[in-house]
């Protein structure tokens, strides 16, 4: 199973605004991440079109979660950025013919309750914890 880096970008995006009380530049995500900054641009206007993050431009401007970071799942950004979580030739599971494996569905039903069962903040709160030490 391959996890798109366009998905693994948009996380760690989220994260660092989560670590923030304060609109983050979209340079400074990039720079701190190791992300393109054309891509991230990509990435948080995904985001920012299923309501995930808010953006404000300007000097004092930058992106910032539109909720709480506990309310944010993990599920709910890799869906806004890369679509289905487990895909069958390209299809989600869910739209493949009832011929296909029914042990397919399992795995998209697992990932899914995985990655749902882990906030924004579980994460921002480990990378906080960690830096600490």
């Amino acid at each position: 199973m391959d996890i798109p880096i366009k998905a693994d970008y948009a996380v760690r995006a989220v994260v660092e605004l989560a670590r923030s009380e304060d609109p983050v530049k979209c340079r400074d995500i990039a720079a701190t991440q190791g992300i393109p900054v054309k891509f991230l641009v990509q990435i948080f206007s995904d985001l920012r079109r299923v309501g995930l993050v808010r953006s404000k431009r300007g000097a004092n401007g930058g992106y910032w979660l539109a909720m709480s970071p506990s309310d944010v799942s993990v599920a709910a950004v890799v869906s806004a950025v890369s679509g289905p979580l487990v895909t069958l030739q390209g299809t989600s599971v869910a739209h493949a013919p009832e011929s296909a494996c029914p042990v397919w569905g399992e795995l998209d039903a697992q990932v899914r309750r995985t990655l749902e069962a882990v906030s924004v903040w579980d994460l921002a709160s480990r990378s906080l914890a960690s830096a600490r030490s």
